[in-house]
């Protein structure tokens, strides 16, 4: 504590004690500790997100569903992309000779169902002759309520171009 002195307009003399306000360490140990327990969470939130939303995405490695049709390839294409549509998925990609799409996710019986993504490849063998191979890839987490949707979406090409 200190004593100020002072002088008032009539020119008597004042005397007050001031109190010093002591440095308050907890409040900054507070701050500290709490900062510490922030930065972990974040960094696990992150991960988790990371995790949940990675798709895969898909490619060309052991593709196991494939046909040729006798169509031309802008024609196949056109099939390919309405085949995903009708089947539930989102079209992502649309390139001349690859198409990809991802399917929503939803919560249901099976925790983390949706967010599978197919790719269907296109190569033109001739002019009136196209070649179509098509993968599902699923994401890390929903593995288990997630399905392979290969055959719907070949079956739906075929029956667009009318195999």
């Amino acid at each position: 504590m200190r004593w100020i002195q002072g002088a008032r307009s009539d020119g008597r003399l004042l005397k007050f004690a001031v109190q010093n306000k002591p440095q308050n360490h907890k409040t900054n140990t507070m701050k500290t500790i709490k900062l510490r327990n922030v930065i972990p969470m974040l960094a696990l939130g992150g991960l988790i997100t990371l995790l949940a939303g990675c798709a895969s995405t898909p490619d060309q490695k052991d593709v196991k569903v494939s046909a040729v049709f006798p169509q031309p390839l802008e024609k196949v294409q056109k099939a390919a992309v309405d085949a995903l549509t009708v089947t539930g998925f989102e079209v992502k990609k649309q390139e001349p000779t690859y198409v990809e799409g991802k399917r929503p996710r939803k919560m249901g019986v099976f925790v983390g169902s949706g967010g599978e993504s197919v790719g269907v490849w296109l190569a033109a063998q001739a002019p009136d002759k196209t070649e179509v191979k098509v993968k599902t890839a699923r994401t890390f987490v929903g593995g288990a309520g997630q399905k392979s949707w290969d055959d719907e979406v070949m079956a739906e090409i075929t029956k667009t171009l009318g195999k």
